[in-house]
């Protein structure tokens, strides 16, 4: 499932920021055909750590507070075998704060419970602001977390923006 979503985003960031494939492969190290072979659905880690993020939207995020809270929470259980696991949620804590979601859940009880998932399963919320940046921080969450030092990382991005 992470891997799919990771592999979409992606090739959704790379073609919206028209990036060539050969621009990636240098940046990261890897050859063009292994990057070919992440984007068509084989395993998108460039390390051996185990590590996954999850996207959502508002209102995802707001129903799995809610009436999906079991299977979500069984989830976040789950990802606590994890090296890294962080949530990005396209929206911001602003919209919450205003109820922007389709829901009788308040914005207080929303934090809440978002405030306990933190501190209960260690998860990080990744607040994007919309979809597009969310893209954008699973892209770079991810090769962030790939054990790369700072400088490699600040020159990987230099080579990708």
């Amino acid at each position: 499932m992470y891997e799919n979503q990771f592999c979409h985003d992606f090739k959704t960031w790379r073609k919206r920021n028209k990036v060539p494939m050969l621009q990636v492969s240098k940046a990261l190290s890897t050859p063009v055909s292994t990057l070919n072979s992440w984007i068509n659905g084989y395993i998108p880690l460039p390390t051996q750590m185990k590590k996954a993020l999850e996207r959502k939207s508002l209102d995802d995020l707001i129903s799995c507070l809610t009436t999906d809270r079991d299977r979500f929470e069984r989830e976040l259980e789950r990802a606590r075998k994890l090296d890294y696991f962080s949530i990005i949620v396209e929206a911001s804590m602003e919209d919450v704060a205003k109820g922007c979601y389709r829901s009788k859940l308040t914005p207080h009880s929303a934090f809440q419970s978002i405030m306990a998932f933190q501190v209960r399963y260690g998860v990080n919320f990744i607040w994007a602001g919309n979809r597009e940046r969310g893209e954008y921080a699973t892209f770079w969450t991810l090769g962030s977390t790939s054990g790369s030092t700072m400088p490699e990382l600040q020159k990987h991005r230099r080579a990708l923006t």
